[in-house]
C-alpha cells in the first residue's frame, strides 16, 4: 500500500518539505489552492486527494471559513513520509529534507551513522524501506473484486541470515476529522491531532528496522553488501590472475573486519541512548515471543521427541 506514482510522489514531497513554516513552527498545512505556490495545479491534487486520505498519507489539519468559502489544510503523516521514501529509493537521484519529528532517533544519530557506514548506509536504508509494508485489511471478495476495511495491517520483514521472519500487526481504524459543512462566518477550526498511536507505531517500526539491519549486516556478514562495495579486478576481469584473486580475498577480509568494527560502534551508540535501547530490546523480545509461540513447530518438536 505504500505506493506512489510519480505525480503522487511530487505532491507528497511538497507536504514533506513544508512541514514547518519559515519561522520553524510546524505548519498548519497546505490547501488545495495553496499548492499553486509550489508549482502544482489544484486539479492535480484533487484527482489524488481521495487516495491520499484513504491510505492515510495526508490528513486534514485545519479548516477556515470565509463567508461561504471553505479552505481545508492538509498535513503529511508518517505513512505519507514512508510512502515517499519507498518511492524515492527506486529513483536514481532524489533528495528530500526530512524533519527531525518524523524519525527522531534516526535524526539524532544520523551524522554518526553516515560517518561510520559511509556509502553502505544508503544500501541498508533502502533495504529497511522494503522490509516494511502497510495494507488495508482484507475482508471478502465478490465476483473477483476484493473488498477491504478501514483498518491497516503492518507487515514487518525481519531478515535473519537466509531466513526472513514476517510479523503481522493490526492497526486500529484511522480516524479522519469530519469536516463540518456549515459554521459561523470567518471562523477557523484547528483539529486535534488524531491517530498519534498509529504514527508512533510506524515510526518505531521503521527506526527498529534501520538499526536492526545495520547491526545484522555486521553480525552475519552481508555478502550482497560486499559484492556492491568491493571494487577489485576479480569482479571486473573475466581472467583474473593469482594476484587478482589474492587481492579480492584480502578486500573481502578487510570489508568484513570493517563491518564488525562498525557494529561495535553502533552497539555503543544504542546502549548510550535509553529510548533507542528500549525500542530495540522490546522489539527483539516481541520477535522472540513470536517465534516461541509457533504452535505447529512446538507440536512437531514434542511429537518427534
Amino acid at each position: 500500500m505504500l505506493d506512489l506514482s510519480n505525480t503522487q510522489a511530487k505532491i507528497i514531497k511538497v507536504f514533506i518539505e513544508n512541514y514547518r513554516d519559515e519561522s520553524g513552527k510546524i505548519f498548519q498545512g497546505i490547501t488545495r489552492k495553496g499548492l499553486k505556490k509550489y508549482g502544482l495545479e489544484p486539479k492535480t491534487f484533487a484527482n489524488h486527494k481521495k487516495y491520499f486520505l484513504k491510505n492515510y498519507f495526508l490528513r486534514p489539519s485545519t479548516v477556515e471559513f470565509h463567508g461561504n468559502t471553505k479552505h481545508i489544510y492538509f498535513q503529511i503523516t508518517r505513512f505519507g513520509v514512508l510512502a515517499y521514501l519507498k518511492w524515492a529509493s527506486t529513483q536514481p537521484l532524489n533528495d528530500v529534507y526530512l524533519d527531525k519529528n518524523f524519525f527522531p532517533l534516526w535524526w539524532k544519530h544520523r551524522n554518526k551513522l553516515h560517518d561510520i557506514y559511509g556509502d553502505i548506509f544508503l544500501d541498508i536504508y533502502q533495504k529497511s524501506i522494503t522490509c516494511l509494508e502497510i495494507s488495508h485489511q482484507y475482508i471478502f471478495s465478490v465476483k473477483g473484486v476484493d473488498h477491504s476495511s478501514d483498518k491497516f495491517t503492518e507487515i514487518m520483514t525481519v531478515p535473519m541470515g537466509v531466513v526472513k521472519i514476517k510479523l503481522h500487526t493490526d492497526y486500529p481504524i484511522v480516524i479522519l476529522q469530519e469536516i463540518p459543512t456549515k459554521i459561523s462566518v470567518n471562523e477557523t477550526l484547528n483539529f486535534e491531532r488524531l491517530n498519534q498511536n498509529i504514527d508512533a507505531k510506524i515510526t518505531a517500526r521503521f527506526t527498529f528496522l534501520l538499526f536492526y539491519n545495520l547491526l545484522d549486516a555486521g553480525l552475519t556478514g552481508d555478502f550482497q553488501l560486499m559484492f556492491n562495495h568491493i571494487t577489485s579486478k576479480f569482479l571486473l576481469n573475466d581472467n583474473p590472475t593469482k594476484s587478482d584473486l589474492e587481492n579480492s580475498k584480502l578486500e573481502h577480509i578487510q570489508f568484513g573486519e570493517k563491518m564488525k568494527q562498525n557494529t561495535n560502534k553502533l552497539f555503543l551508540i544504542i546502549k548510550k541512548d535509553k529510548k533507542l535501547q528500549d525500542l530495540m530490546t522490546s522489539t527483539l523480545f516481541e520477535i522472540t515471543r513470536f517465534l516461541n509461540n509457533r504452535k505447529s513447530l512446538k507440536t512437531m518438536i514434542e511429537r518427534l521427541g
